[in-house]
């Protein structure tokens, strides 16, 4: 009978390994609504910048990637600051089940400079990017999520995330356009002394 009693644990322990729960990926759907804002403090909006949601255990810092990236909304759309999911929003979190609580990102960049949060978030890092034109891009706090009840979509929204303000990233010049400036002071300077 023992045997019996280990075998129903270890496949408790197992199945909930294995678990999975959902959450609505909508920011849209918030009350109060909570926006991405650029530098100067309006909600975001353009075809170019996408939002990358991020989760992992409550007190990690999230990194497995929920989805694919989320373009934001048009400046004409009645939701500016807030992303497009596609379809209803519903998300799988794997490994984690109803009840248990998640630790949560938000990643913002623009796409058309940076080809992903790595590289948005290196030029973040470095105070500046090489390109043609400033940028911006930011991360959120961490938040927690409760995962909801399968069957109760409202218990699902990602209720704790905040709205947060975008970080300008301004070009820095190539370090080949710095040698050349170096260079013209340098025969500036040679000619001036003749």
């Amino acid at each position: 009978m023992n045997k019996l009693a280990y075998i129903v644990a270890a496949s408790a322990l197992v199945v909930s390994a294995f678990g999975q729960g959902f959450v609505n990926v909508n920011n849209r759907g918030l009350t109060p609504a909570q926006l991405v804002t650029s530098t100067a403090g309006a909600p975001l909006s353009g075809t170019s910048f996408v939002a990358q949601l991020v989760y992992g255990a409550n007190g990690s810092t999230p990194a497995t990637v929920l989805g694919a990236n989320m373009p934001f909304r048009a400046s004409t759309s009645t939701f500016v600051g807030t992303w497009n999911p596609g379809a209803e929003g519903i998300r799988t979190l794997t490994g984690f089940d109803t009840g248990a609580t998640v630790a949560m990102q938000v990643r913002v960049w623009d796409s058309a400079v940076f080809s992903s949060w790595d590289a948005a978030s290196a030029a973040l890092a470095a105070g500046g990017h090489l390109g043609a034109a400033p940028t911006q891009a930011g991360v959120s706090s961490v938040f927690t999520y409760t995962v909801g009840a399968a069957s109760d979509p409202s218990s699902q929204n990602i209720v704790n995330f905040r709205g947060f303000q975008l970080t300008a990233i301004p070009v820095v010049p190539e370090p080949t356009t710095i040698a050349l400036g170096a260079l013209g002071a340098a025969a500036l300077l040679w000619r001036r002394r003749k």
